[in-house]
Formats: structure tokens, sequence, C-alpha cells
């Protein structure tokens, strides 16, 4: 499936909770953005993955600068992308 300009969230609805971040998505669902640094096996190398869970959990964070946050048309997924 291919995802268009049009699907990225320029101004998501968010509430902010201390560092963490929270979306609503267009359905009204709120989601927790949380995320995990690990260093990849045979490298020194640190990469760093992002995901959005209904529920806050301990790995919760705020967004970066350089990140933005679409939604898949019609299912109201959300996901963190590149600038």
């Amino acid at each position: 499936m291919t995802f268009t300009r049009s699907s990225v969230i320029e101004k998501p609805e968010t509430i902010l909770k201390g560092k963490n971040y929270v979306h609503k998505n267009s359905k009204g669902q709120i989601y927790y953005l949380n995320c995990r640094t690990i260093k990849l096996k045979g490298s020194n190398y640190r990469s760093t993955f992002y995901w959005f869970s209904g529920k806050p959990s301990s790995e919760s964070c705020s967004l970066p600068k350089n990140k933005i946050v679409w939604e898949k048309p019609g299912h109201g997924m959300c996901f963190v992308k590149n600038t």
C-alpha cells in the first residue's frame, strides 16, 4: 500500500504528559509513543525504535524534532516517520 503526503498529520492533536508524547488519531483513540535504543549485534551502531501503544509504559518518550506522526488512511494506525 502506498501512502500519500496527504496522509501525513502535520499538526496532530497531542496531549503532552511531562516528556511523554500522546497522540489522538482521527477515530478518537489515544496512543502513547514509546521508544527503545538498542546496540546492533556485531557493530557499535545504535538504533532507536519508535512505536505507539494503547497504554502508557515505562518506555514512553517524546517525539524528536526530526520525526513526524502519520496515520494510515481509513485505518487510524499511527506511525513515526522521518521528516
